[in-house]
């Protein structure tokens, strides 16, 4: 009987041939049948896996969300751990989904893609509004703490406040995929860095 691991491998292999698929000539020109030749495997090993295009693309989506939540979270308790104030710890979180390098590029522009995908498709659908409410919770869940510790004011509306940084980040996403040109990697962190700065504004009264 094959091993979890042999599974797991497949599955990897598969979802590198849709990344592979999806990177050269977009989302849209995903098939089973383009997915099989870029991952070396056959169209019925792709079908024993996923039973339509529909369930190959929401698992590849949601991998992809996973693995992009686990170095957001990577990289805040990098920052935890060297006790940076909490603005800081959002900008250097929020900077994983900015298309700063050619990983994050390639990564950005799936999400943007399968998020588009998702607007007419109801299957994609819960994927990305998970994902939105993942992001929501996590910079609710710092502006919070933000208030506790002094760095945000205690009037500040915290879903607002997650609201605003979100749109931020997104927009910013946005503009250096469509634009790259003119959203240069310093231009796109300056900007993020500036309603971070207005939220997080005060002093951390924390040791």
């Amino acid at each position: 009987m094959p091993r979890t691991a042999d599974h797991d491998a497949r599955r990897a292999q598969i979802r590198d041939g849709v990344r592979s698929v999806a990177l050269d000539a977009g989302l849209a020109s995903v098939t089973i049948a383009r997915v099989a030749g870029a991952s070396g495997v056959s169209v019925g090993l792709v079908q024993h896996y996923f039973n339509s295009k529909e369930a190959l693309l929401e698992h590849t989506y949601r991998h992809l969300v996973d693995t992009l939540e686990e170095r957001v979270d990577r990289r805040v308790e990098r920052a935890e751990a060297h006790q940076a104030r909490i603005e800081q710890i959002i900008v250097e979180a929020l900077a994983e989904l900015l298309p700063l390098d050619r990983r994050r590029r390639d990564d950005a522009y799936l999400l943007a893609a399968f998020d588009a995908m998702a607007l007419d498709n109801d299957s994609m659908l819960p994927a990305a509004a998970d994902r939105q409410r993942w992001l929501h919770r996590r910079l609710a869940g710092a502006v919070a703490n933000g208030k506790e510790c002094g760095e945000v004011a205690p009037d500040r509306d915290v879903d607002t406040a997650a609201r605003t940084l979100s749109a931020a980040a997104q927009g910013l996403t946005l503009q250096g995929l469509i634009d790259p040109t003119r959203s240069r990697r310093a231009a796109l962190l300056a900007a993020l860095r500036l309603p971070a700065a207005e939220i997080f504004a005060g002093r951390c009264h924390r040791a």
